[in-house]
């Protein structure tokens, strides 16, 4: 008796090029096979060269309901059967998604350029977010300014004794972050 094994999964990803393409693909594990399913270059204010998706879920049933895929600074809804856009979902603060989770009616997305998770209902409205880091040392990323990396755990440990909120902008130098953007959405 001959049987045929499958076993398929959809994976995020992106060439880390100028182009700044992202896809999901499908991967047949036991064929060694893989075909795309989504392919998509993110319009110029969004899109980060050498950046494809990360984190993908499902807002109800898995390949029959809108697909949630992050991109680097927005969150993309494909919708079945043909996987078309029919969303974005941006604000100035998304940088580094990595992960999207729906529950309750609710869209959690992981944005670890400022360390937190955002909350927003189905249609797209913000409602909250945990926030790992301080607003204050958020509000100074998003206008441009990295503190050093010694300077990050007195800037997070403060506690009762009343530190020093001393800070010093020494943003990375590697090539790895520099960029054309100038958007804190853009930055890497």
């Amino acid at each position: 008796m001959n049987v045929s094994k499958s076993l398929k999964i959809w994976v995020t990803g992106g060439y880390f090029d100028d182009s700044g393409e992202c896809f999901v693909k499908e991967i047949d594990i036991f064929k060694k096979t893989e075909s795309d399913i989504i392919r998509y270059t993110p319009p110029n204010n969004l899109l980060v060269p050498k950046k494809g998706f990360t984190g993908a879920t499902w807002m109800g049933e898995p390949a029959k309901s809108h697909l949630l895929v992050c991109g680097f600074s927005s969150l993309y809804r494909f919708s079945p059967p043909k996987w078309q856009l029919t969303g974005i979902l941006h604000q100035p603060c998304m940088n580094d998604l990595h992960h999207v989770s729906v529950y309750n009616q609710k869209i959690y997305v992981v944005n670890t350029g400022l360390e937190s998770i955002d909350i927003f209902n189905e249609e797209g409205f913000f409602i909250g977010s945990y926030s790992f880091h301080p607003a204050w040392l958020n509000r100074k990323r998003q206008n441009g300014k990295t503190p050093s990396d010694k300077n990050w755990k007195l800037l997070l440990n403060v506690g009762w004794e009343g530190r020093s909120f001393l800070f010093t902008d020494n943003p990375p130098q590697l090539e790895y972050y520099k960029s054309y953007k100038k958007n804190f959405h853009q930055q890497k």
